[in-house]
Order: C-alpha cells, then structure tokens, then sequence
C-alpha cells in the first residue's frame, strides 16, 4: 500500500508524521512525505521521499511576522496562509494518488489533502497532535494562557463559547475552503471546518494516549487515540557542534 504523509506547518507539526512515515515504511509500505519547503529537511534526512511545497522564504516570512505570535491577529494570518499552501499542495499531491492502493495522512491543517481526498475518492486519516483541537465542551481544554478560569463554566456555556470560537474561524475560512474544494473537484458546502471538517470522516487518530486526554463524548465518533509519536531524529543528524562543545565544557554555567 502507498501511503502519502502531508504535515502541514512547522518542526513540532512535521516531526511527528515522520516518525510514522517511518513506521509505515518499516511495515514494508511505500511512504511518500509532501512537506512544506522550509520544513523539508527532515522527511528527506531521514530517507523518505520528499516533495517540497512552497519555497523558503514564503515560509520564513509567515514564522517571522510578528502577528504570528499574537494571541488575537495569529488566526487571521493564519487563515491569509492556509488557502496558498492548501492549492500548492493539492498540485503537488495529485500525481501521487494515481496508481495502487493510497491513502493520505494528513495534519489538520492540510486542507488541500482533505479537499483532494473527497474529490478523488481517496481515503485521508488525519493526524491531530494535541487534544486542544477537539474543542470539547464536556472537557475543556484551557484555550489560551490566562484562561484557566474557563474550565469552572457550566458545560451549556462553555457549547456557547466554542460556537462563537468556530463562527470566527467559518467567518474567517469559510469563503476559501469552499473555493479549494471547488477547485479539488469535491462537492457541496463546507461549514464548521474547525468543529467537524477538517476532521476527515474516514479517521482521526490523536497521536497522544488516553491517560494524556481520553476521548470525549464530543469528540468525532471516528476518533481514537494511540501514543506519542517516539522518532528520535538524532539517529540521522548529528548534533550541532556548538551545541557538542558547549555541553562538554559543562554548560558555561556557574550554577
């Protein structure tokens, strides 16, 4: 079986689906990785291979803006970005779902696969990394720092606040998304992307354990949870040298 692996973002998002590329790999599976350039070097160290998307300084712009950072301006940078890559990958995964038996593994935030997934009629399983991104009412996750207090709200009220969280996001996506699948070939409307869409309907695997966040009853019913994904990537990059020297030296610390 083919699997095509699409992490969509940073080192903490693309790190984790190498590891289960290489799992995949391991089982005898044909593994392809579609990794945003800037983001590509550790699929390719570690001997998948590799399609780029995008290019670098697209990438370090995005991380480098100061809105990125922002506890209220990052989602709708966020949002500016994700239509881009979104085609840019749905280019660079349509060659790669013709031929034997496929299936995607995708970050949540690889809308392309999802779109292009229902258009072909490939399956996706999406990979999401943290319980945070299920927005379960019954056990509330602490959103944003100073938000501890959130969690004492009674359960009709914390409905109310997630749906006025994904109303923002559909307010914000909506109009994209809908123009992706579109040009995927999918059909119909997209709403609730953050509350029901980007979970694909074929899988959702949370690659933490049950004792770390047991799923909820408002969690997608297609939902189950494994492990964390243990890849050491020390076994195919060496240490920093600097790094090498300043920890032979003893950490330059005076205690």
């Amino acid at each position: 079986m083919k699997f095509v692996v699409a992490p969509m973002g940073s080192a903490g998002d693309v790190h984790p689906l190498v590891g289960v590329g290489k799992s995949l790999e391991a089982r005898g599976h044909d593994v392809v990785m579609v990794v945003l350039a800037g983001m590509s070097g550790s699929s390719e160290r570690a001997g998948l291979r590799t399609i780029r998307v995008g290019n670098e300084q697209q990438f370090e712009a995005i991380l480098h803006d100061p809105d990125l950072w922002h506890p209220r301006r990052a989602f709708g940078l966020i949002a500016q970005w994700i239509p881009l890559v979104a085609r840019e990958m749905m280019a660079a995964l349509g060659p790669e779902l013709d031929g034997k038996e496929t299936v995607m593994v995708a970050g949540g935030l690889a809308f392309g696969a999802r779109a292009l997934g229902e258009a072909r009629g490939v399956p996706v399983v999406t990979m999401q990394l943290q319980p945070m991104v299920f927005m379960s009412a019954q056990e509330m996750p602490v959103m944003v720092a100073g938000g501890e207090w959130m969690r004492g709200m009674p359960q009709w009220a914390r409905r109310m606040f997630f749906r006025m969280v994904n109303w923002q996001i559909d307010r914000l996506l909506r109009k994209s998304v809908n123009e992706i699948q579109r040009e995927a070939g999918a059909t119909g409307k997209v709403k609730g992307i953050f509350r029901e869409w980007w979970h694909s309907p074929d899988g959702v695997v949370g690659l933490f354990p049950d004792w770390f966040a047991a799923k909820a009853s408002d969690w997608p019913k297609q939902a189950v949870t494994t492990r964390f994904v243990l890849y050491d990537k020390g076994q195919v990059r060496a240490a920093d040298p600097q790094l090498e020297a300043f920890l032979a030296g003893g950490g330059g610390g005076s205690g």
